[in-house]
């Protein structure tokens, strides 16, 4: 409840408000994306975490 709708592919790059392109990210990760550090979904759904710095994550 406390998440917000985040855009995979972001609005100005051509991506959809459809829920294939949402995920729910809190306040603090959906301003990391900002910083440079991004999120995908894969095929089988599921979400990963690019820090700017590592290797990626599952969430």
């Amino acid at each position: 409840d406390r998440c917000e709708n985040d855009h995979i592919v972001a609005v100005n790059k051509g991506g959809l408000s459809v829920l294939d392109n949402l995920m729910p990210l809190c306040r603090y990760h959906n301003g990391k994306k900002a910083d440079g550090d991004s999120y995908w979904k894969d095929d089988q759904g599921r979400i990963w975490f690019q820090p700017a710095y590592g290797d990626p994550i599952i969430c």
